[in-house]
């Protein structure tokens, strides 16, 4: 699938709440920055750097890149036959690897909705990474944001659930096995987006989130033909991602 650009949210969504991945039905997004996206051999390989206006050297934007779930580890978590490949090129492609706080709201369909209320939350550095798995015929993008405190985070990720549920006609539904970091159980969910002007056209988006005590928030987002997504896939990938994110976590040195 080719990159979808417009979504409502975290960071995705989403950041946080609803993103957009890549895809092949999707309108490319005009206001946010965007970096050449990385080749397949870096992506092969794992989350990859990029160069340009939204990159980012910051240690931790770097730390948190190292962070992110490689193609193998997507693979395993969901049961693919091969490895995901990146996103593809274009002007709706997704900001990739560590990212300044330009490139983390450039993961957003409207930075303009979120930049005060992350700028107040305390939001800061990130990383970005963003798969087609065109075997599943689905996407998959994994972000992560540095606030200053949880606390920030959790009333950042609350307005934006908040606006996925209203705006964009998402639906959230608990889900124990999201019990993982220090998320309030009222955000322990699991948030669909049906198809829409504001989201992609043709595909649900299905997100989680996961903060942890110092801040580190990571928003795992997938796209897919409607109902095709399952809660156990989300649910595994969020898992994945904990695993790499605490395996990692005392040499990142984001505390």
């Amino acid at each position: 699938m080719a990159h979808r650009g417009a979504a409502a949210g975290i960071l995705v969504t989403a950041l946080l709440g609803v993103v957009s991945c890549g895809g092949s039905s999707a309108k490319a997004r005009t206001a946010a920055p965007t970096t050449a996206p990385p080749t397949a051999a870096a992506s092969s390989a794992g989350p990859a750097s990029t160069t340009g206006v939204a990159a980012s050297s910051d240690r931790v934007a770097v730390a948190l890149d190292k962070a992110l779930l490689t193609p193998t580890q997507v693979q395993a978590a969901l049961g693919l036959p091969t490895p995901p490949g990146p996103q593809s090129a274009g002007p709706g492609a997704l900001p990739q690897g560590p990212l300044d706080e330009d490139g983390v709201l450039g993961v957003l369909p409207d930075a303009t909705l979120f930049k005060s209320a992350y700028d107040a939350a305390g939001g800061g550095v990130g990383a970005n990474v963003t798969y087609d798995a065109s075997a599943g015929n689905i996407d998959i993008d994994i972000a992560a944001v540095k606030f200053a405190t949880a606390s920030g985070a959790t009333s950042f990720n609350k307005k934006v659930l908040d606006l996925a549920t209203t705006l964009a006609q998402g639906r959230t539904a608990h889900d124990p096995g999201l019990a993982l970091g220090v998320l309030p159980v009222d955000q322990q969910v699991i948030l669909r987006v049906p198809p829409s002007v504001i989201t992609d056209p043709s595909h649900e988006t299905v997100i989680a989130d996961l903060l942890y005590s110092d801040g580190a928030l990571f928003v795992v987002t997938m796209l897919g033909p409607p109902g095709t997504i399952t809660d156990a896939q989300i649910v595994a990938l969020a898992h994945a991602q904990d695993a790499a994110f605490t395996a990692l976590r005392p040499s990142l040195g984001i505390g």
